[in-house]
Order: C-alpha cells, then sequence, then structure tokens
C-alpha cells in the first residue's frame, strides 16, 4: 500500500471493525500506544478514566493523521467509543507488558531502566524511570496488592 492510499475501514452495528482492513486498525492502535512520543506511559493519571479527554482526542486524531484510516460508512458515536476503549485496554496492558518484563525488586530504578530501555527502543527512559518510580510508591504498592488479592 502506498504512502498515500487510504485504508478503508468497516464496522459492524456494534461500532467494532471488520475485516482485514478492521484487523489493520486494531494493529495500528497497538502500535500508536508503544511510540513514547504519540502517547505517554507516564501520565500523572495512571487510570486511563481519568486521562484528560483532550489527550485521548489527540490520540484518535492520530488515527487520521498518521495511518490515514477512513471510516465507512460514517464515523459514530460508537465508533469512536470503541476506538477510545481500545486505545486504553492496549494502554494498559503496555504499561502491565512493561512491568512483567522489566520489574525486578533486586534492582535499582536506575538499573532496571537502563536494561529496559536498551532491549526495546520504543521505551522512553524519562518517561519509564517516572512510572517505575509511580510503581515503587507505598500508594501503588497497595493498590496492586488489592487488586492482586481481588
Amino acid at each position: 500500500m502506498s504512502s498515500s492510499q487510504k485504508i478503508v475501514v468497516t464496522f459492524n452495528r456494534f461500532g467494532k471493525p471488520v475485516g482485514d482492513e478492521g484487523n489493520e486498525l486494531v494493529q495500528y492502535l497497538g502500535t500508536l500506544v508503544r511510540m513514547a512520543n504519540h502517547v505517554r506511559i507516564d501520565d500523572d493519571d495512571d487510570d486511563w478514566r481519568k486521562i484528560l479527554i483532550q489527550k485521548k482526542e489527540d490520540m484518535y486524531s492520530m488515527l487520521y493523521l498518521y495511518a490515514k484510516f477512513v471510516i465507512h460508512p460514517a464515523e459514530t458515536s460508537e465508533i469512536k467509543k470503541w476506538i477510545l476503549f481500545s486505545i486504553g485496554k492496549k494502554w494498559r496492558n503496555w504499561k502491565g507488558s512493561l512491568k512483567a518484563r522489566a520489574y525486578d525488586s533486586s534492582l535499582t530504578i536506575d538499573q532496571i531502566v537502563a536494561q529496559q530501555t536498551e532491549k526495546d527502543n520504543r521505551v522512553n527512559s524519562t518517561q519509564f524511570k517516572k512510572l517505575i518510580t509511580l510503581w515503587l510508591t507505598p500508594e501503588y504498592q497497595v493498590i496492586y496488592l488489592v487488586s492482586y488479592i481481588n
């Protein structure tokens, strides 16, 4: 596909993408959340539901700016809601994946950051350090333990 060619994505009546183009959109959303220059992993609100609407709108607009997706037959609130929900889920999964791969209580924060950013160039060291620091706070540890138990 040429860089100027548009990707027409069809959605079902529930607002979910279908077909090969739908799969391409889903894959792109996963790629989008891993791009540190577009979606920050160290956002002050660690909960997707608390992320500012404008930040979510900026992420949504990237579908048109970079990937040139076209929604067929027309964008609806259900489609937009699904896309933003999917971005949020992929954002949480990305951070969870980073934690599972990188977190080691025997290492210092700087060692964890260095180790992960050497392995994966999609991880911004400044953002990741802030995220690791958040994970190590007593408040976050309590939240993690409660969610782990439940």
